[in-house]
């Protein structure tokens, strides 16, 4: 069974801009969920659009490999795709509400074909126009996964594993505190687990730890909040 359809978006369009890919290429998503429209992000979205939607961190980048492409999970404004894609890397950004892109805010205005809209804990391909899996070597996700529900966290993590290369890797930050709205008094942050439960979920989902690589970001990171967890991950053999 293949509940994705054919839904073609182009990035690279042949219109110049400032921040290119040398050798541009084109992408397409096939989705039948281009918003999370179940997600609280969406249902109840933050009264303000905070500059930490926008994160980036040079240093982080500069601890990536050089050539290595990558994608975002949760690229919110888009700023660490922007800055990647600046440095030469094939990157992409999927958002799972359409706010920002409807106010062009962040970087939207800048790499509109770069960041696109997405239900990421529902299945997607992104392809380059083959419908074959593209994978990448980075996959990102910051203060992400404690606003999924538990049991979506499966479908999300498979579509990370079949779009991250065999020896990629998945980078994440995952918060352990309440996020409530000042407008809708709702908690945004659906999980609420240490990071015990977290390792042991992430195995069941097929992931494993890899501190050494964790240890060389000298906790440079996209988003470095308080009572978080950074973990790099990697796929099991």
């Amino acid at each position: 069974m293949n509940p994705v359809r054919d839904k073609k978006l182009e990035i690279f369009a042949d219109t110049p801009k400032a921040s290119r890919i040398s050798n541009a290429m084109k992408f397409y998503l096939k989705t039948n969920y281009p918003l999370a429209l179940d997600s609280y992000e969406y249902r109840y979205p933050m009264p303000t659009m905070h500059t930490k939607y926008n994160s980036r961190n040079s240093k982080f980048n500069a601890r990536l490999p050089k050539t290595a492409s990558v994608l975002d999970l949760g690229c919110g404004g888009g700023g660490f795709i922007k800055d990647c894609i600046d440095e030469g890397r094939i990157a992409i950004g999927l958002e799972g509400t359409d706010r920002y892109q409807k106010t062009a805010w962040g970087d939207w205005s800048i790499i509109p074909d770069n960041l696109f809209t997405c239900d990421i804990t529902k299945p997607f391909i992104i392809h380059r126009g083959d419908e074959k899996l593209y994978q990448f070597d980075v996959i990102t996700a910051w203060e992400v996964m404690e606003h999924i529900p538990e049991p979506d966290l499966e479908q999300l993590f498979t579509n990370v594993a079949n779009h991250l290369k065999t020896d990629g890797m998945f980078v994440i930050s995952i918060a352990n505190k309440k996020s409530i709205n000042p407008k809708y008094q709702v908690d945004m942050h659906r999980i609420h687990e240490d990071l015990n439960w977290w390792l042991d979920k992430i195995s069941k989902l097929g992931f494993r730890r890899d501190s050494q690589t964790e240890a060389n970001f000298d906790n440079q990171w996209v988003r470095n909040e308080r009572k978080s967890y950074h973990l790099v991950l990697r796929k099991k053999n």
